[in-house]
């Protein structure tokens, strides 16, 4: 018993330190619980989130996989491994293990998202849309699906579309950034100057050296022929 507890304590300090960003300090604790257990797959499992967020990506891709020869079923291992193959460039390989993680666990709307993403990153937008709509219906307001989809009609040139998933994305999350530049270009590209610089002001306010919202901006001083205000932009860009 005092065994376990002591097992218990060294973990959960890992984790405690770890989701405080004191990374060396939550390997330490890891690395002294491995040295006792082994085989303890989600201490490597967040050891290997721990090299990945340190950006030694290979080596967090190994303990995963490791990890998953411990414990084979585990959704959050399998998962983690699939946002490294997506991070690697591999969405083919993260395809067959979001895959495997559905036909264990169904309903887990993270995994259907990523599965979605890796559809959405080989092209495969057909089945991304499928994939997407169905968590829909499960859940109408949640922007991250509603962002997806819309990003998805954008590939397939369906920019009225792509506005309208877009927009309710932004109902939930008003000053979300991304969405305000996304929704912003979609507008460009349907000649909606107006709404699109309202968008673009609006981001820029939120976050004042948002690189990708000022150039959008210089797009739309250039449509407009505003060279004056083009040549402020680029002015407070040298600052």
């Amino acid at each position: 018993m005092i065994l376990k507890s002591r097992h218990e304590h060294l973990f959960n300090e890992g984790l405690r330190f770890q989701r405080q960003g004191e990374l060396q300090r939550a390997s330490d604790y890891y690395c002294q619980l491995l040295s006792l257990i082994p085989d303890h797959f989600m201490a490597i499992n967040n050891m290997a989130l721990i090299a990945r967020d340190l950006d030694k990506i290979e080596i967090a891709l190994r303990m995963l996989n490791e990890a998953h020869e411990i414990a084979p079923l585990n959704i959050e291992i399998i998962k983690n491994i699939a946002n490294i193959q997506l991070q690697l460039g591999d969405p083919i390989s993260a395809e067959l293990k979001l895959r495997s993680a559905l036909s264990l666990s169904p309903n887990v709307v993270d995994i259907s998202l990523l599965l979605a993403q890796a559809l959405y990153e080989q092209e495969k937008f057909t089945d991304a849309k499928k994939t997407l709509k169905r968590l829909l219906k499960r859940d109408k307001s949640n922007p991250d699906i509603l962002f997806k989809l819309g990003m998805n009609c954008a590939k397939e040139r369906n920019f009225e579309k792509s506005v309208y998933y877009l927009s309710k994305a932004l109902d939930a999350e008003p000053h979300n950034t991304t969405i305000l530049n996304r929704l912003a270009e979609q507008y460009i590209l349907l000649n909606m100057i107006k709404k699109a610089e309202s968008l673009l002001s609006l981001s820029i306010k939120t976050n004042p050296f948002n690189a990708e919202a000022l150039s959008l901006q210089a797009v739309l001083f250039n449509l407009s022929h505003d060279k004056e205000s083009l040549v402020s932009l680029y002015s407070y860009n040298d600052l």
